[in-house]
């Protein structure tokens, strides 16, 4: 037995389906954009090192890698200190 009820419509919910992707190729896709902002600008900039500063730091490197580099350890220990104390 079939029942049919009033204002009933040949319903296929695939055709809808089949038709969404048609539907889909013809939109216009949206072009992606990036924006930097002025902080990320600001610590871009200081990561760049004055030339005397990094002359010196090769000038350390090339101590290290040759085993010539002595460091102080009470200065490094004063240093240490010192940083530790102002962070607070």
């Amino acid at each position: 037995m079939r029942i049919n009820g009033p204002n009933q419509s040949n319903f296929n919910p695939y055709t809808k389906q089949v038709n969404k992707p048609a539907e889909v190729k013809n939109q216009i896709k949206p072009q992606d954009k990036v924006e930097i902002s002025s902080q990320a600008k600001q610590m871009q900039s200081a990561e760049k090192t004055d030339p005397v500063r990094q002359k010196m730091i090769e000038e350390l490197k090339i101590k290290v890698e040759s085993g010539n580099y002595q460091a102080d350890p009470k200065e490094t220990a004063k240093n240490m200190l010192n940083f530790w104390s102002n962070k607070n």
